[in-house]
């Protein structure tokens, strides 16, 4: 997909667009860019190159994009709202070749949905949205646009105070836990956020402690939940990285801060749990050892489910006294 030059620049000279930038305000300003250490589709990076997004068997066209028409509640659209697919697209692209669809489709969201409250704000929603557009922020914020780029960072803000109000109403388990890691991740790396951060760990650790069993491992059981859970909380301890914070503390098993040399997890059903190869490579990459993640084929994914005693290694958290 080509995406024009002047394109963002049509949409940035749009009302609603300078309405959600700043107004006489001290502009905001990002301190930090997290670094995603897990490497995206290449595959699925072409195909939204060439236009489309596909997922479970739908596709949908991106040239033009019609956001108020992609409802949130099916697959396929909370794929696209939560902006998990923009470490697709940096798997297949530069920063110079892979902004311009980038910039074009969040420029169309902020139309759609920057503007009010609705079903595109759902907390897990926004939480997601905020640990990939901070991530991703070289790829949303490539052109030197400011009122663009005082919409996209003025409404991460006004997500942010959402959030803060907003997150416990998500249901319990990895939704309620997303929620509080993207307002975490936000709190962090924008200029505004810190005064809520305290707040927002505060809210994360009873997310995981109300969703997890003593053995780590959530509450559903579900292997692809445990493998989300990772992948969320490695996200924030990469925003954790690039503010310069250390990530808290509090378990001497917390794998999403683990350093290695630290102790390993102890034994039990959540030896039991056969990932992916991609949820292995994954679990790889966040540091843990092979023993830890016990990566086999496919099937093994199936036989997990099957298990209701598997579970992934858990992820503990605990906010800073």
């Amino acid at each position: 997909m080509t995406t024009s030059g002047g394109g963002l620049a049509r949409l940035a000279k749009l009302p609603l667009l300078q309405r959600l930038s700043s107004s006489g305000k001290p502009p905001l300003r990002l301190v930090g860019v997290a670094r995603d250490h897990v490497t995206g589709s290449k595959r699925r990076g072409e195909q939204l190159l060439a236009g489309s997004m596909l997922c479970g068997g739908q596709a949908v066209e991106l040239a033009g994009l019609d956001w108020g028409a992609v409802d949130p509640a099916t697959p396929l659209g909370a794929e696209l709202h939560g902006f998990g697919w923009l470490r697709d697209l940096a798997a297949a692209a530069t920063r110079e070749r892979g902004a311009p669809l980038a910039e074009d489709l969040a420029g169309r969201w902020l139309l759609a949905h920057g503007a009010r409250v609705d079903a595109a704000w759902a907390p897990a929603l926004w939480g997601e949205r905020l640990l990939f557009w901070l991530a991703y922020a070289p790829y949303l914020l490539s052109r030197r646009d400011a009122e663009y780029r005082s919409a996209l960072l003025n409404t991460m803000a006004r997500a942010s105070r959402h959030l803060a109000g907003a997150a416990d109403e998500a249901p319990p388990g990895l939704p309620r836990i997303t929620a509080w890691a993207g307002l975490t991740a936000a709190c962090l790396l924008l200029s505004s956020g810190t005064a809520r951060l305290a707040r927002a760990e505060g809210g994360l650790s009873r997310a995981l402690a109300s969703a997890q069993y003593d053995d780590g491992g959530l509450m559903s059981r579900s292997p692809a939940e445990q493998a989300a859970l990772v992948d969320r909380l490695g996200l924030l301890r990469a925003a954790y990285a690039a503010a310069r914070h250390d990530f808290p503390q509090g378990h001497p098993v917390c794998l999403a801060g683990r350093q290695r040399g630290q102790p390993r997890l102890p034994g039990g059903p959540c030896r039991r749990l056969r990932l992916s190869r991609p949820a292995a490579a994954h679990a790889a990459r966040l540091g843990l050892s092979p023993a830890e993640r016990a990566g086999h084929d496919p099937g093994d994914r199936r036989r997990a489910a099957a298990d209701p005693q598997a579970c992934a290694h858990g992820l503990c958290f605990h906010p800073r006294a």
